[in-house]
Formats: structure tokens, sequence, C-alpha cells
């Protein structure tokens, strides 16, 4: 059976470096998505990226889910970048465009939450990681069978990640109202 193992990290740095871990594992680059509300960071990480292979050179070992970031709107939540399958959903049927090409797109119907949800998050979580990538945070989730959950799990723990429950109740103390 397959579940979706996610972890909230403060900083887009954390949130890269567990994606290249996770992807150094052997974790299918289709099985992990990176979604960050922090979009002058990752700008900053596409930048470093573009000028490395300016002179023709491969991405310099920078590949997989990383080189796949792309500049979108989300509705509810605003500008953020992101790559895999919630980045699919978030933009559902509509093009999106590299963060290079400085295009911005809108995502598709039923707003943010609604994609979140439908790909696969319980509808609490989705309102919460809707809430934290407006508020700046990146949310790495992972798509992974029973006998990997460990390993992903171990991966995701290297790495300085928010507790959603203590998160949801600092956003609850300024008067976010999250689902009922």
């Amino acid at each position: 059976m397959t579940k979706i193992i996610s972890a909230l990290f403060e900083t887009y740095a954390d949130a890269e470096r567990s994606v290249t871990q996770l992807e150094a594992a052997d974790i299918p680059n289709t099985d992990i998505s990176l979604v960050t509300g922090d979009v002058e960071a990752s700008n900053s990480f596409e930048r470093d990226v573009v000028a490395g292979a300016g002179a023709g050179a491969a991405l310099g070992g920078v590949g997989g889910v990383l080189a796949g970031l792309a500049l979108l709107t989300a509705p509810g939540i605003g500008q953020v970048v992101a790559a895999g399958w919630i980045a699919a959903a978030l933009v559902g049927a509509t093009m999106v465009a590299g963060p290079t090409t400085g295009a911005v797109v809108g995502a598709g119907a039923g707003g943010a939450i609604g994609s979140l949800t439908e790909a696969g998050f319980p509808s609490s979580e989705s309102h919460l990681y809707a809430e934290a990538l407006r508020r700046g945070r990146s949310l790495v989730a992972v798509r992974v069978a029973d006998e990997r959950e460990g390993e992903v799990r171990a991966i995701l723990a290297k790495f300085p990640s928010l507790d959603p429950s203590t998160v949801r109740s600092a956003y609850e103390a300024e008067g976010w109202a999250g689902p009922a």
C-alpha cells in the first residue's frame, strides 16, 4: 500500500536538502514533491542552477525534482514554487512555465486546499499546509510503499522540520481559523 509521508520545513534550504537525500536513496522522482512559499529563496537556487548550466554544462548534479521547479500562483496561497505530483495537483489542467522564464500561471479549479486534498492529504492537513505555504514555509511530500516508510521518515528527520500540531496552535493563537 502507498501512503503520503510529509514534512513541513521553516526554510527552503532544509526542504531542498531533504529532497536531495530522498533522491540519493533512490526514491523515484515521480513520488517526491516540493512546494515552497519562499519564492525568493527558491528563485536564488534556480538562478544558481541556470548560471551553472549556462556554459552548456549539465545541471551539475542538480536534477530530478529540483530541476523541475516551477513558479505558479495558487488560489488562497499566492505565489509558490513547486515540483512533483503536488505541483501537478495545484495547477490542474493549467500550463506551467519554469521559473527561469518568469512566467506565472493560475492554478486549476478548486483552489489550493482542494488540490492538496485531491492529492491525498486529509482536509485538515490541506488547510494547515496551505496556510504554512502562504506564510513562506516549505512542504516536502513523498508517496511511499509501506516497506520504505521508515527509511523515508528517517531521511526527513535528518533536517529540522516543524511539528504540524505546534504550527496549527501558533497560527490559531494569531487568529487563523482552520477547518472545524
